[in-house]
Parts: structure tokens; C-alpha cells; sequence
């Protein structure tokens, strides 16, 4: 049986300043933007599954991305009960992180994507 989510969220919070200013612009500016979110999530999903440690394939299949279009953001993760104690480790088991540097390797990509619409 499935557990809770483990996963990132890139929401509001994480580009408030970009999303202010949304407020603002056309509906043009804010699909522009929905298309970058979007992207961004579809390309950590791929980073993560490209890093992700495999012994079944179970825990790579199971990495998706739910994008939310009208509340601007999307959330990629997995439901594998799992999957945190590969992500952090556990007792001697060491961590191997997938889904965070996926994260963190993506997010400024979006930002600059960002600033390039807004400005």
C-alpha cells in the first residue's frame, strides 16, 4: 500500500517577487509563465528518474509531475513508501539523493526563464 508523498513543490512562495508582478500583465504573460512552471517540473521529473538508484524500477517509474495550472505550481514526487529512506538514507544504509539535486538543478533555470518574461 502507497504512502504519503515525498517530493518538491515549486509554488508561489518560491517566486513571489516574479508572481507579484503577474498580477499585473496580460493573461499572456501569466500562460508564458504556466508554460515555464510546467516545463521546469517535467524537467525535474526527468533529471530525478535519470538519477534515481534502480534495483527494480519501481521507484523510477513511479516519479511523476502534477502541474496545477489556475494556483501555478506543480508538484513532482513519488507515492513509493520508500522512497524517502533512498532520498535521506537510513541506519546504515547511506542517502542517494534523486529528487532534490533535480530540484535544485532546475530551479534556476526557471528563474532565468523567468526574469526573461517579466522584464
Amino acid at each position: 500500500m502507497a504512502s504519503k508523498q515525498h517530493g518538491v513543490k515549486i509554488a508561489q512562495g518560491n517566486i513571489a517577487a516574479i508572481l507579484d508582478k503577474l498580477q499585473e500583465q496580460s493573461n499572456a504573460t501569466y500562460n508564458a509563465v504556466a508554460d515555464e512552471i510546467e516545463l521546469t517540473a517535467l524537467e525535474i521529473e526527468t533529471s530525478a528518474k535519470e538519477n534515481v538508484p534502480v534495483k527494480t524500477g519501481r521507484l523510477r517509474a513511479s516519479i511523476t509531475s502534477i502541474f496545477q495550472r489556475d494556483r501555478l505550481n506543480a508538484f513532482v514526487g513519488t507515492n513509493v513508501e520508500y522512497a524517502q529512506k533512498v532520498e535521506y538514507g537510513e541506519n546504515k544504509r547511506p542517502a542517494k539523493p534523486y529528487l532534490f539535486p533535480a530540484f535544485f538543478e532546475n530551479l534556476p533555470k526557471l528563474e532565468q526563464r523567468l526574469k526573461k518574461i517579466t522584464e
